[in-house]
């Protein structure tokens, strides 16, 4: 076991890789302390580990799981997971703040890859190769990564408010469906999925020109 001053990583599921986790838990934690700052959550601590899902994954209460075989070059996951240990705080101290999850997944995967880009060190991610450097040439309203976070970074835009998406966070947050549907509806005069759809529909004239050619950190922190 490793401990660091934010976060622990329990590598005796795969012993081989103690330097790797090491270099994890270093990477986790500085982004923990960001990422629950970001979201205006109480912190707590985190334990990481690697376990036999490939990829990464929040495991309530407090665990974020890592691939056995996970490469060193994607400590973004980290941040995303992260995101969602933020999100299992509840907003109103009762159930957890994934409550609404299987109901509004677009939303809570939306916010934590878009934290992925914003609190990444290289602006893309920390990701294994440049995938997420640019916006995605085709958008889809169902994929919940790449096209979600940019949708969210477009609702921040369209509100006019750079405190739009911990308002959406602490909606989801709170388990309570109808204020989550009250925001979209007071700050919009739309529901989350009619704002989706015209987004999908006008998205080339609202991100100017080509969506492949634009940088995905610079549109997420366009000035509103």
């Amino acid at each position: 076991m490793h401990i660091g001053e934010n976060c622990d990583f329990d590598f005796s599921n795969n012993p081989v890789r103690e330097k790797d986790a090491l270099f994890f838990l270093q990477y986790a934690d500085t982004k923990l302390p960001a990422v629950f700052n970001a979201l205006s959550v109480e912190p707590y601590r985190v334990t990481l580990r690697f376990g036999d899902r490939g990829g990464g994954a929040f495991i309530q209460p407090s665990t974020i799981e890592l691939g056995l075989e996970h490469p060193t070059n994607d400590c973004g996951c980290i941040i995303h997971e992260s995101v969602h240990a933020a999100q299992h705080q509840s907003a109103n101290n009762g159930r957890s703040g994934l409550s609404l999850y299987s109901t509004q997944t677009h939303a809570f995967e939306g916010i934590a890859d878009y934290y992925r880009i914003t609190l990444s060190n290289d602006r893309s991610g920390d990701y294994f190769n440049d995938d997420k450097r640019n916006l995605v040439q085709n958008f889809r309203t169902d994929e919940l990564y790449n096209c979600a976070s940019e949708f969210i970074a477009h609702l921040r835009i369209r509100a006019g408010q750079d405190s739009f998406v911990v308002k959406l966070n602490n909606a989801l947050r709170s388990g309570d469906v109808m204020q989550f549907v009250n925001l979209f509806a007071t700050t919009f005069s739309l529901s989350y999925d009619q704002l989706l759809r015209e987004y999908e529909l006008n998205r080339n004239e609202i991100v100017g020109g080509e969506p492949g050619h634009a940088n995905r950190f610079e549109y997420f922190t366009r000035t509103v």
